[in-house]
């Protein structure tokens, strides 16, 4: 085994799993053909029974112990995976264990990710949560990608394992490199609530912050990892955490993601009702060319610097031309409008562009949902409406999830502005055409 313990090659997990999640989630199949199984409360797949396409299933308690033969998305407070799954799974909630087959990779938001050890995995685990475990007999083909708190391994990883961290226990096999930056409490790391150690009553067991490796543990090419120690203070257990410090972290998380979901409503109805055409050719880029448009976002924001610079250096030659051929007064005049009007069409622009793009994101993932459970509901005058409160439902509740939820905004907000720069290059060129 050879081992390195040297200077930290940065991590991309977060961006991966995000990016994938994202795709996979909103983007990924179009026509969103599939099967729905709404539980009341709980839904199942028992075994012995195929599901001949892609899944999608929600309840309180879901578990599948049949066949998928296309990709699972699934979502529940707990979900359990025993069967066998042709696809990717797609899956969020509180505790999840996968105990089955998956022929793609995994991605996932959670509480808890437990890989059991009759898991077979051929593809990536992708995850974004609290706690990851992999079982000593799981094997996962491809890599494994984390944002979060802790993992422990102790089974099989086939390549790489890339990951920003609180808490990192190595017991099991690596067969490619590991890269970790972890986050490591002075305090009591069981009463810690910095970014990622926050506490959350469940099943779970938590790790100690920081890193460890068993005796057992194998890693096949380098171990590089950095350790960055953080204030941890100590705070009171049992009860006391209950009514004070989780109280008030879901406390300030609840206000943030309901006036978020509030603005964001107020800002997209009128967007669909006021510019319905626009709107939707621009649901229609994102939902065609998520990458493509993901690009163009990157490009606009870099380019966006320097727009404002150039618009500012042309009002002040402009002052200043009007200031040389004596017109004193209109120079102070002119710096003065063009200054509001650049300060004006700023402000416009970030709001069409941070706020806009969340809305048609909702919008769209609102309406992916009603595609596949219920298509009766995009029929009618307030299907929009509908389609983007329940779109935005769920959007708040997955930009919930810490450090996960804040890059899926990041990307959304990339794609959202490439795909309404397109929607408005086109615009422009349509109407120089017909001028």
């Amino acid at each position: 085994m050879r081992q390195t313990i040297k200077g930290y090659k940065p991590a991309r997990p977060l961006i991966i799993a995000a990016l994938a999640l994202l795709i996979s989630l909103t983007f990924a199949t179009p026509a969103f053909a599939g099967e729905g199984i709404e539980g009341d409360p709980d839904a199942f797949v028992p075994e012995g029974v195929t599901i001949d396409d892609d899944l999608f299933i929600v309840g309180e308690h879901v578990q599948i112990d049949g066949n998928v033969l296309g990709d699972l998305f699934a979502a529940g407070q707990e979900v359990v995976i025993n069967g066998k799954v042709d696809g990717n799974v797609i899956v969020a909630g509180q505790l999840i264990q996968i105990n089955g087959v998956v022929a793609e990779s995994v991605f996932s938001g959670a509480y808890s990710l437990e890989i059991g050890k009759n898991a077979q995995i051929s593809g990536s685990i992708y995850f974004a949560g609290f706690s990851l475990s992999t079982a000593s007999e799981a094997r996962i083909d491809h890599g494994l990608y984390m944002g979060g708190y802790q993992l422990e391994h102790n089974g099989v990883i086939g390549r790489d394992i890339n990951a920003g961290l609180g808490a990192f226990q190595l017991n099991g096999q690596v067969d490619g490199d590991v890269y970790a930056e972890i986050n490591q409490s002075d305090g009591d790391f069981s009463r810690s609530t910095n970014d990622f150690t926050y506490y959350m009553p469940g099943s779970v067991k938590v790790l100690p912050s920081g890193f460890s490796q068993s005796e057992d543990a194998i890693v096949i090419g380098e171990l590089d990892y950095r350790v960055t120690r953080v204030d941890g203070p100590n705070f009171p257990r049992g009860e006391e955490i209950g009514s004070g410090i989780v109280g008030a972290y879901f406390g300030n998380l609840a206000r943030a993601r309901i006036g978020e979901f509030v603005a964001l409503l107020l800002v997209g109805a009128p967007v669909f009702y006021a510019l319905p055409r626009q709107a939707n050719l621009a649901v229609h880029e994102m939902r065609q060319r998520p990458v493509a448009n993901m690009g163009w976002g990157i490009l606009t924001v870099l380019l966006a610097p320097l727009a404002l610079l150039l618009s500012i250096l042309l009002v002040v030659f402009l002052a200043i031309v009007l200031g040389l051929i004596t017109l004193g007064n209109l120079a102070a005049t002119a710096l003065a409008i063009g200054g509001s009007s650049l300060a004006l069409f700023w402000a416009l622009a970030g709001l069409l562009f941070w706020m806009v793009s969340k809305a048609l994101f909702a919008y769209l993932a609102g309406r992916a949902l009603f595609e596949r459970l219920s298509p009766n509901t995009l029929d009618g005058p307030l299907a929009t409406l509908i389609s983007l409160v329940v779109g935005l439902l769920l959007y708040e509740l997955v930009r919930a999830i810490p450090v996960f939820g804040f890059l899926l905004a990041v990307i959304v907000v990339l794609i959202g502005i490439g795909a309404i720069a397109q929607v408005l290059l086109a615009e422009r060129r349509s109407r120089a055409q017909t001028a």
